[in-house]
């Protein structure tokens, strides 16, 4: 195991792998040898296989059931956007934060993860991917986003809600409207001006208490990139909200299995459930992967070495007649989605799919969990 710096994007990419050739084998002998070879190797693999998953007790766990940590933690929708990497983040932020002691009742803004993640990274983004420009917290590195909440602390999300989610179009829109109405004012601000200003920005922050100045308007407001702007405003309205991060441990684990051979991605992934389950305080496990493995597209069909790379949490493990099963923590919100491959878990919520680790493991690019 070692630390993990990937990346991990919530978008569409693809990579094929060559096939053999039909016309290989030119003669008895050699396909004589050659299967002997193969039957050996597919009879290695099928052992180490059978020998990983024998290895370790796939008895259940359910991170997502009372008492346990993540049952206090609901399914989160990223909504418009692809924020993934920001859902992921809270969550096992909040995974570890309650599982050792800390308040249930506050659950970190993955809005504001997003913003904050934007603010540090988006312009080194937006330099390589040009397609993602105009949104200003789609895309990013799950990895990165918890280092930046170790820096910046946990935003209360129970303040920023509005409703059953944050609402990330609303406060985008809202913010952007404010700015260009800020563009367009006479410089320096009236008082009224500034006041007019400050009492926007407070409901934006769900606080009457904030106090936003003329000069840092000046400062946040007038910044050309958008998405600084919104970390600007993000930071200041989660400042009387936040809780401290710095403790937060490393996350370590797998990265690139892809390029590994099969049996050992399957013997990576049962290593990593077992490190991360079988402690005093169990830990829900990061898993970067492709998303074919779980869900249906129109472009994956006929071409299965197709990866659109996505992040998303497990938190459960079952034994189902001799297959090992995973529960996979979605961001679509808590509902079934309809191009679900696996079974869609009723309870406590919706969002969640059990998926056979023989099946995941494959698509599966990188493991993590935090160091303790």
């Amino acid at each position: 195991m070692h630390i993990d710096n990937s990346l991990s994007f919530c978008h569409f990419s693809y990579t094929h792998y060559p096939r053999e050739s039909p016309n290989q084998y030119q003669d008895e002998g050699r396909m004589l040898r050659t299967f002997k070879i193969t039957t050996f190797a597919a009879f290695t693999l099928l052992s180490l296989k059978l020998s990983a998953q024998e290895s370790l007790d796939c008895s259940e766990v359910r991170l997502d059931l009372a008492p346990e940590s993540m049952a206090k933690i609901p399914v989160y929708s990223q909504e418009n956007h692809d924020i993934c990497y920001a859902v992921l983040a809270a969550e096992m932020t909040d995974a570890y934060r309650i599982s050792h002691g800390r308040n249930p009742q506050h659950l970190t803004s993955v809005f504001a993860t997003a913003a904050f993640y934007s603010g540090k990274y988006r312009e080194t983004l937006n330099e390589n991917r040009r397609d993602i420009a105009n949104d200003e917290i789609s895309m990013g590195s799950f990895t990165d986003a918890v280092s930046i909440l170790r820096e910046k602390g946990s935003c209360n999300a129970n303040i920023l809600y509005d409703g059953q989610y944050e609402n990330f179009d609303k406060k985008l829109r809202t913010l952007r409207s404010l700015r260009s109405e800020y563009k367009k004012a006479t410089q320096p601000l009236t008082e009224l001006a500034t006041t007019k200003f400050s009492k926007k920005l407070q409901e934006i922050a769900g606080s009457q208490s904030l106090i936003f100045t003329q000069e840092w308007l000046s400062e946040s407001l007038s910044n050309q990139a958008f998405y600084k702007v919104i970390d600007k405003v993000i930071t200041k309205s989660c400042e009387p909200i936040s809780e401290s991060l710095a403790d937060l441990p490393p996350l370590v684990g797998f990265s690139g299995m892809k390029a590994k051979a099969k049996a050992q991605r399957q013997i990576d992934f049962y290593a990593q459930l077992k490190f991360a389950f079988e402690r005093q305080r169990p830990q829900p496990v990061a898993i970067n992967f492709c998303r074919e493995a779980l869900f249906e597209y129109s472009h994956a069909l006929g071409s299965r070495s197709a990866c659109s790379p996505h992040s998303a949490l497990i938190v459960g493990r079952r034994r189902v007649g001799s297959s090992c099963q995973v529960l996979i923590r979605e961001s679509d919100g808590p509902i079934c989605n309809p191009n679900a491959l696996w079974p869609c878990e009723l309870l406590p919520q919706k969002g969640q799919y059990w998926v056979p680790v023989d099946k995941m493991a494959p698509h599966t690019i990188d493991l993590m969990s935090f160091d303790k």
